[in-house]
């Protein structure tokens, strides 16, 4: 349900992909020298990003990893759009679009708001991405904000989310989470061949 509502939020205003379907992604986590490399590989083109830590751990949720014994989650998700990438500015605007729905929907969910909070583009590695800090109800007895990252590649919003706990350091998990941004690459037109990868990262 998140996800059908999702394509409707981000496209209400374009109207010449109504035939385009968004490509499906497989992902693959690579365990390397530096921590993991996780693959996203579709039928015709692929991204990346590296994890560097000491410790990478699995947990129930395929889209969430213990990093240094910090929560953090990495998630894609389709939208439909035109097969053209989008400049710059309509980056921007479908990332400022994903940031409104994630409030409106965390609001929702822990039934507070208006939440406050704050965003900011980034210009990484030429590439616009959007980070938002989420801080959270002060009724919370465990989580104090929320830091996220998000990027568009190709036609998958990749979504970088690290929850701080009271007490811990925020620097810290700010810094985990835009490092994760700073390793991704994009790869048009190009599959990863995970054989070769796995003892490239070794």
């Amino acid at each position: 349900m998140k996800n059908f509502f999702l394509i409707f939020l981000l496209l209400a205003s374009l109207s010449t992909q109504a035939q385009y379907q968004a490509e499906e992604f497989q992902t693959a986590k690579l365990k390397a020298r530096y921590g993991v490399m996780v693959v996203y590989n579709g039928h015709t083109n692929s991204f990346t990003f590296r994890i560097e830590a000491d410790s990478v751990r699995n947990t129930e949720n395929p889209d969430f990893l213990w990093v240094d014994g910090r929560l953090l989650q990495a998630t894609i998700i389709p939208f439909l759009q035109n097969p053209k990438a989008p400049d710059e500015a309509e980056q921007k605007r479908l990332l400022e679009a994903y940031r409104k729905y994630e409030q409106t929907y965390i609001e929702k969910e822990l039934n507070a708001g208006p939440l406050k909070g704050k965003a900011e583009y980034l210009n990484i590695n030429n590439k616009p991405m959007l980070l938002w800090t989420l801080n959270m109800p002060k009724d919370n007895q465990t989580i104090s904000k929320q830091f996220y990252v998000f990027a568009i590649c190709f036609d998958q919003m990749l979504t970088f989310n690290a929850p701080v706990e009271k007490g811990k350091d925020e620097a810290d998990i700010k810094r985990m989470i835009l490092r994760c941004a700073e390793t991704v690459e994009i790869f048009p037109g190009q599959l990863q061949d995970l054989n070769k990868l796995y003892y490239e990262v070794k």
